[in-house]
């Protein structure tokens, strides 16, 4: 996530402050598959609207137990001061709990629900890895550490690496929809089931799309921005330092300062662009 810090770009020696905020991504957004369920789960029965006599006492229970955690899992989404939170135990437990249903209603309608917990399994890992790549994101802009590593080439290549990985991320929640039918065919998952599962799908899984394509480009555009600053700062080695009384970059050059404020100024755009979509995120899961 992007919002503002309190690193300052400044003229050395004249002490000309120029404000700036520094991009600090906050906690990133975790990719629910609720929306898979909430096309699967009704018509097997874990809704109070829907007949259960197919099914034995112990299937309904874990359709039931299934439904019940799905609905929790919306009230973990929360927006901070920070950004947008979900808790990841939450994904991780409604994945066990999908598999878990999967085993015991058997046949095709298990095997179906079979499909949803693999898709929740790779989105899980997505989610735990994003978490810690925005983790290593925050090292790298650390210009405190830069000033004294000077590992500019290592950062750069970590600015890149992630802004791929996020592409990928894109794209495997784009191909989501075609994936998940090839799995539903290999399985011969057909007939009003199979309509009404897709049907639910794919009138969530549309804006939520749009939402992610969005909330990954930010982080893009924050990789490609830090790239920006990394050139700068490597460029200017020797002619910039970190005041950490004050908290500023300090440049000898108005060129290197204008640049590095302009960078930061788009920091700060990406950071609320990326806001806005995250509660649209939260918003649209209530």
């Amino acid at each position: 996530m992007l919002s503002g810090s309190g690193i300052h770009g400044e003229r050395s020696p004249e002490n000309t402050i120029y404000p700036t905020g520094l991009f600090c991504p906050c906690r990133e957004m975790r990719l629910l598959p609720i929306i898979l369920l909430a096309g699967l789960i009704s018509l097997l029965g874990g809704c109070k609207n829907k007949s259960s006599a197919s099914y034995s006492q112990e299937q309904q229970d874990a359709l039931n137990e299934l439904a019940t955690i799905q609905d929790e899992q919306r009230d973990a989404l929360k927006m901070t001061e920070e950004g947008l939170v979900i808790d990841q135990g939450a994904l991780d437990k409604t994945q066990k709990a999908t598999a878990k249903a999967a085993d015991q209603i058997g046949g095709t309608a298990g095997q179906a629900l079979k499909v949803v917990a693999e898709f929740q399994a790779e989105s899980n890992t997505i989610s735990k890895e994003i978490a810690r790549k925005g983790q290593q994101f925050l090292q790298m802009i650390d210009w405190e550490s830069l000033a004294t590593k000077g590992d500019y080439e290592a950062r750069r290549q970590f600015m890149m690496k992630y802004a791929q990985y996020n592409r990928d991320v894109t794209e495997f929640f784009e191909n989501a929809p075609d994936n998940i039918s090839k799995r539903l065919d290999e399985i011969n998952f057909q007939g009003q089931e199979r309509n009404q599962f897709e049907q639910g799908f794919n009138a969530k899984f549309a804006s939520t799309l749009t939402l992610i394509r969005g909330i990954r480009q930010c982080e893009i555009t924050a990789c490609e921005i830090g790239i920006r600053l990394i050139d700068l700062l490597e460029k200017e080695q020797g002619k910039w330092r970190l005041d950490a009384a004050t908290d500023t970059l300090e440049f000898d050059n108005d060129d290197a300062l204008a640049a590095f404020n302009k960078a930061i100024a788009e920091f700060q755009v990406a950071g609320a662009r990326q806001v806005e979509l995250q509660q649209e995120f939260v918003d649209s899961n209530r």
